[in-house]
């Protein structure tokens, strides 16, 4: 389990927003006994089996809640409903959230072949439960190894990393990395030392989709001149083109 990433979640943005996330979080907690039948509601709806059962799916889904705000970036920290809204304006805003899908039948058939891989070669993140263990019903020792394929045998093996690690540092010339500022999976970006022909672009106020088209001007003007060199061609930069 990798401690980068619960770090960025712990100083990532500005302390307001991190707050106010933790403060929803905190009463999905406290509330839950209210919040979870119009949870029920939904989950029902879409009559996804949960097998593990709706409580732990559901204090997991809220655990998983700043890793999903930052990663994808598609919540506005002024949609998230205060800590005294009505249980049903709660379960409407985490029911659009979506991480509990995570958790569900479907959601963990979905992932499983990643979730092996993260725990057997590359490595993913647990969820430090200081703030919230005192309030939460169901859960006691949350680890997404929940995640991994029924019966499989989890041994992790560092082999696979330092392997990856060693070659990009070392050997993979021609490599343009870009990664979102604000995307949770930052934390684990390549810390390049020099000893390769390779670009890292970092896009201010990106998420996990972040791509060519994204960048400043000054980073697209990196970005063009590197791929120009290596490749000994002037690529297309006509309006509405992203880049290979």
């Amino acid at each position: 389990e990798d401690p980068r990433i619960n770090h960025f979640i712990e100083t990532v943005g500005d302390a307001a927003t991190r707050q106010k996330i933790k403060e929803f979080q905190i009463a999905m907690f406290k509330r839950e006994d209210e919040i979870l039948p119009y949870v029920k509601q939904f989950a029902g709806g879409r009559g996804g089996a949960i097998s593990m059962g709706l409580s732990e799916a559901y204090e997991y889904g809220v655990l998983e809640y700043p890793y999903y705000f930052w990663q994808y970036g598609g919540q506005n920290v002024t949609n998230i409903p205060p800590a005294d809204a009505p249980a049903q304006t709660l379960a409407n805003y985490y029911d659009r959230v979506g991480t509990m899908h995570y958790y569900a039948d479907a959601g963990k058939r979905q992932f499983q072949a990643f979730q092996y891989q993260a725990f057997t070669e590359t490595g993913y993140y647990n969820y430090d439960i200081t703030d919230f263990k005192d309030c939460m019903k169901t859960l006691k020792n949350p680890s997404n190894l929940v995640l991994c394929p029924d019966g499989a045998k989890i041994t992790y093996n560092p082999a696979t990393m330092a392997f990856v690690y060693n070659y990009l540092q070392y050997k993979a010339n021609h490599v343009i990395y870009i990664y979102g500022e604000l995307d949770a999976w930052s934390a684990t970006q390549m810390q390049l030392i020099g000893r390769t022909d390779a670009v890292k672009i970092v896009v201010a106020d990106g998420h996990h989709g972040s791509n060519v088209g994204a960048l400043s001007p000054e980073q697209k003007d990196l970005f063009y001149s590197k791929m120009d060199s290596w490749l000994d061609m002037k690529l297309n930069r006509s309006a509405g083109r992203r880049g290979p």
